[in-house]
């Protein structure tokens, strides 16, 4: 079985291959194998800065010059260690409040911000080099917990991108050092927006159990042992809920994602229906990459 690995390290023989992986080439320094991101987390201030611009070679980026002019970093998004959110976006000298979540495109990189974890996501997309593959570094707080690539990576991984709402809730975008929502300056200085998760499986009824048990259930011969059986498993299922602990990632009306941070395993949660006394019964799948 094949789980997703964090902080995947490149061997001197595959260099040869094409990869999308952030490099860690410093303490809390990490730089994209395009070039073109850098992500410095630091504790003074205490938050996480971004660039994104020309490529510059990995051995000649010094994070020293970033971290002592705040002014050039494309964006700092600043992390409250006692509120434990992210409260703040540093576009050059403005300073944004961040009220919510939101998702910010800086050319081909792409911030996600989830308070409610809170969980931040940074997101390359390829540039359309023939075998490269989009990269993503997931941060819960300041932590560096996610690191890889590929579309399958970045589809679970990423963070809330209110997807429900594409059409009503537009990303920001930085031009002349500001931040823009379509053509137009953002009326305030507060970003992010919050909506309450209406998914029925993080609801006091919902019943967690793994799928595998509900499809062994369902191929039950006889019909009164499968309602034993599913009844048995309810009710052990009502002590203690498997997401307990986990990230909610991508909550979405008919599906979740949970990530479990210190072992990399990602499991979907889909509603599968009901059982006796109305509990909403919902499975619970192990990606498997």
């Amino acid at each position: 079985m094949k789980k997703l690995c964090l902080f995947v390290v490149l061997n001197v023989c595959c260099w040869s291959q094409v990869y999308a992986e952030f490099l860690k080439t410093g303490v809390d320094v990490y730089q994209s194998m395009g070039k073109r991101t850098k992500v410095i987390i630091t504790n003074e201030p205490s938050g996480i800065f971004l660039l994104y611009g020309p490529e510059v070679d990995l051995q000649v980026f010094n994070p020293a010059e970033v971290k002592n002019d705040e002014v050039q970093a494309h964006a700092f998004l600043r992390f409250d260690h006692e509120v434990n959110r992210y409260t703040a976006l540093v576009i050059g000298k403005r300073e944004y409040r961040v009220s919510g979540s939101f998702t910010l495109k800086l050319g081909n990189l792409r911030l996600t911000v989830d308070n409610s974890n809170p969980y931040c996501s940074i997101v390359v997309d390829a540039l359309g080099k023939e075998g490269a593959k989009p990269e993503i570094l997931g941060l819960l707080g300041l932590s560096a917990i996610v690191n890889f690539s590929g579309q399958q990576a970045v589809a679970l991984l990423e963070a809330n991108q209110l997807s429900e709402y594409r059409g009503v809730v537009d990303p920001y975008y930085v031009r002349d050092g500001q931040i823009y929502v379509k053509d137009r300056p953002i009326g305030s200085n507060a970003l992010g927006i919050a909506f309450e998760s209406r998914n029925e499986c993080l609801s006091n009824r919902a019943r967690i159990v793994p799928g595998e048990e509900l499809r062994r259930i369902s191929a039950a011969k006889s019909r009164e042992d499968g309602k034993k059986a599913l009844a048995a498993l309810l009710e052990g299922a009502s002590k203690k809920s498997p997401l307990r602990g986990l990230l909610r990632l991508r909550v979405m009306q008919d599906s979740l994602i949970a990530f479990d941070p210190s072992s990399g395993v990602i499991n979907v949660v889909k509603k599968t229906g009901s059982g006796a006394q109305n509990p909403i019964i919902c499975s619970m799948d192990e990606v498997r990459f």
